[in-house]
């Protein structure tokens, strides 16, 4: 078991299992890193609605993050063709070179970067969720705009989630 633990193949199960928990698993990572969530009570959400409450100005964030969408499906096939030569390197017992462990570092920050932007569009509009009537009228949304911007942060927490 030790032998295996420090072998090359035992570094690499153990860094691809450090980026699939890390950009696999949102909803625990999400509970825990505060880098990447924003504290429900920050009114975040309040003070997006303040700003940008605009229809037109919600049609641009639906093209963003339909951009958004295919940024992360891309990324997701780059990352499972790359996962699996490397663990085919590790099934053969090849060690891992310096440009396969940039890679991997690459590759986190990649997936981290692109978490925490699904995480802000998530987060955006969650609060909508919950307004009554008179604050919606008071923020100048029409049912179906809230509709729209609830399902929006319901699509990029799926694709976080996906991700």
């Amino acid at each position: 078991m030790l032998r295996f633990a420090t072998s090359v193949q035992g570094r690499f199960i153990a860094t691809l299992l450090l980026v699939f928990v890390l950009c696999g698993a949102p909803l625990a990572a999400a509970e825990t890193d505060p880098l990447l969530v924003v504290p429900v009570n920050s009114g975040a959400c309040l003070q997006h609605l303040d700003r940008h409450h605009e229809r037109s100005f919600l049609q641009e964030e639906v093209r963003q993050f339909q951009q958004l969408a295919e940024e992360a499906l891309t990324l997701r096939a780059v990352t499972i063709k790359a996962g699996r030569e490397l663990q085919h390197k590790a099934e053969i017992e090849e060690p891992l070179s310096g440009q396969d462990l940039d890679l991997l570092s690459q590759g986190l920050v990649i997936h981290l970067d692109l978490r925490k932007r699904l995480m802000a569009v998530a987060e955006a509009h969650e609060c909508w969720l919950t307004l009554n009537d008179d604050e919606l009228a008071m923020a100048g949304l029409t049912p179906e705009s809230r509709l729209e911007g609830i399902m929006l942060s319901l699509a990029a927490a799926l694709v976080m989630y996906d991700n």
